[in-house]
């Protein structure tokens, strides 16, 4: 029986890149999408992959609408926290609103769709959730207090959630990090790549010869999921909650 796999944000995009990898991997994926109906009616239409609306802010709404998407497709194995939203200013100048909601959003959000789903994934015994972070929550930006703080949150959320499991004699989640490039492999601290080449943007990586080989956002693997962003043109860390099983 397929995966079943839910991308918040997942229908424009990077969420768009995502959710079609996942469906040539052969998961039933369930696209989440926040605002723009017209756009989401197209992106199903042109793609085959359910689309369905709601604030992932919104805690109640990730409950409601993760058991929706469990009683009509299956059992969701898979979430990619990708969703998310700019309010940008400098910290003089930012509303407490804009702040709010970035922070709803971009972090909240990860938190709500965990919710919603960790427990299912841990009686079952495999799970992954996947939140999509930024160099921006590593090195700060200027104009994206908000932004920045948020998406700083996902690594820590991660260890939380781990630390928590060993305490409870849990023990078969891992965190993984990695930075990656488009048209590049994967790099970053366990990859082998200096300090000074994960915080300058601009200087490429040297792609493995593995990694030249295989494209593509997540690829299952046993128990871990390898994840790069080689097909997006975009330069994503992608922290990987892993509940073990085979």
């Amino acid at each position: 029986m397929a995966r079943v796999a839910i991308v918040t944000g997942g229908s424009r995009g990077i969420g768009e890149a995502i959710s079609l990898k996942l469906k040539e991997q052969g998961v039933t994926v369930v696209a989440n999408y926040a605002g723009n109906d017209e756009k989401a009616r197209e992106f199903s239409d042109r793609t085959g992959i359910a689309a369905r609306k709601w604030d992932v802010g919104d805690h109640q709404a990730c409950l409601d609408n993760c058991a929706a998407i469990a009683a009509e497709f299956g059992a969701i194995d898979i979430v990619v926290n990708n969703a998310g939203i700019t309010r940008d200013g400098t910290l003089a100048r930012m509303s407490y609103d804009d702040w709010d909601d970035v922070m709803r959003v971009n972090l909240g959000g990860c938190f709500n769709m965990a919710k919603a789903t960790f427990g299912g994934m841990v009686e079952r015994g495999w799970g992954r959730i996947v939140n999509i972070g930024s160099i921006n929550g590593q090195a700060g930006q200027y104009g994206q207090v908000n932004y920045a703080a948020a998406k700083s949150g996902h690594p820590r959320l991660h260890q939380g959630a781990r630390a928590g499991r060993r305490q409870e004699g849990r023990y078969g989640e891992r965190d993984r990090a990695g930075l990656y490039r488009h048209r590049h492999g994967r790099r970053g601290p366990r990859a082998g790549a200096g300090k000074d080449r994960r915080q300058d943007p601009g200087r490429a990586p040297r792609p493995s010869r593995r990694n030249r080989a295989r494209g593509g956002f997540l690829v299952q693997r046993g128990c871990g999921l390898r994840h790069r962003v080689d097909d997006v043109d975009q330069r994503r860390a992608a922290y990987v909650l892993t509940v073990a099983g085979a």
